[in-house]
């Protein structure tokens, strides 16, 4: 049995970010790791401040969407 926490995936782009969940949805089924998609955290983070009104797609990590955290929510 084996254990993973505090994983977080990096991109500059949601659609670059759902190919790295894609990626590892595959990785994950071929070696028989199961995550549990309803602990995970989608945090939205830009340096541009005029970006922060922008409508971010959903996410999905084995057919279920990653929700989105609101700023004012604690992770």
């Amino acid at each position: 049995m084996a254990f993973m926490d505090d994983t977080v995936w990096h991109s500059e782009s949601p659609e670059s970010l759902q190919n790295i969940l894609n990626d590892t949805q595959k990785l994950y089924n071929l070696n028989n790791i199961e995550i549990n998609s309803t602990k995970s955290d989608l945090l939205h983070i830009s340096q541009n401040k005029n970006k922060l009104n922008l409508t971010i797609p959903n996410l999905y990590y084995n057919n279920q969407i990653i929700p989105l955290c609101k700023s004012h929510e604690t992770i």
